[in-house]
């Protein structure tokens, strides 16, 4: 598997990213098959968000596949995304926070390596989003912030804003 530069991190990842939006429809032993088959073939991207589901919540599911097998976490690059809500958008500071705390909680981990807000929120404040990524790179419980499904202009308000050079998913 080809590993690449993710944007400007440092961070070592494959090409491809294991998507964990529907391992909440799998069994324990399934996703604990498909997570190391993964890990095997080089894959050590492993995307989440906290809404997927598809049954049980994904990030539990993950949570309680490392919790029954913690040296997997030190193979892999877990990025995750916050801010879709039900009928809405929320990228606010309370929003992400609650978001990151939750996501740990649920995939059983001290850390988020990359952190992305996940869709345009066209009531966004890139100041408050800049506190909530200040917070937590300062508490450790995140390394790089990002965006997905965003233009480059949004990406360039967000990064004019948060003074931090932004992952685009």
């Amino acid at each position: 598997m080809k590993h690449i530069q993710l944007g400007t991190t440092g961070l070592e990842v494959s090409q491809i990213a294991l998507g964990c939006m529907r391992i909440g429809a799998k069994s324990q032993k399934e996703v604990q098959a498909l997570v190391e088959k993964a890990l095997e073939l080089g894959i050590n991207y492993m995307d989440h968000a906290d809404i997927y589901a598809w049954g049980k919540n994904s990030e539990e599911m993950f949570g309680e596949l490392l919790k029954e097998k913690p040296s997997l976490r030190d193979q892999m690059v877990i990025q995750t995304k916050c801010g879709i809500c039900s009928g809405y958008y929320d990228s606010s500071k309370e929003h992400i926070l609650e978001s990151v705390e939750n996501s740990l909680r649920k995939m059983q981990i001290e850390k988020i390596d990359v952190l992305l807000i996940h869709r345009p929120d066209a009531l966004m404040e890139p100041e408050e989003m800049g506190e909530a990524f200040a917070l937590l790179k300062e508490q450790g419980k995140v390394d790089y912030f990002g965006v997905s499904n965003m233009n480059p202009m949004q990406i360039q308000l967000i990064e004019q804003y948060t003074g931090m050079k932004m992952v685009a998913d």
